[in-house]
């Protein structure tokens, strides 16, 4: 019962029969073949501690947005994300 609400995030691969991807919150996917395993931003190569960095050094969240072509829905994820991981 612990474990069972994570794993339904969890992406297998069919050919070896193992987990291949973790989409701990939406938005954000841990993949070991990007950025080894990194959280990221879906579809991105953009890890969310680089955002969480950006957004402590005083960029605002749309301008991270714009500069790397994503949407600020997703930049919001990132932070909330890796506000999770820091309480």
């Amino acid at each position: 019962p612990v474990v069972k609400p994570l794993i339904r995030h969890l992406d297998f691969d069919p050919s070896t029969r193992m987990a291949a991807r973790w989409r701990p919150t939406t938005g954000v996917v841990l993949d070991p073949t990007i950025q080894a395993g990194a959280p990221c931003l879906e579809g991105t190569r953009l890890t969310t501690e680089l955002i969480s960095d950006l957004a402590a050094a005083g960029e605002d969240t749309e301008d991270i947005a714009e500069d790397y072509d994503v949407d600020v829905k997703l930049i919001r994820q990132a932070l909330r994300y890796e506000q999770q991981l820091v309480a």
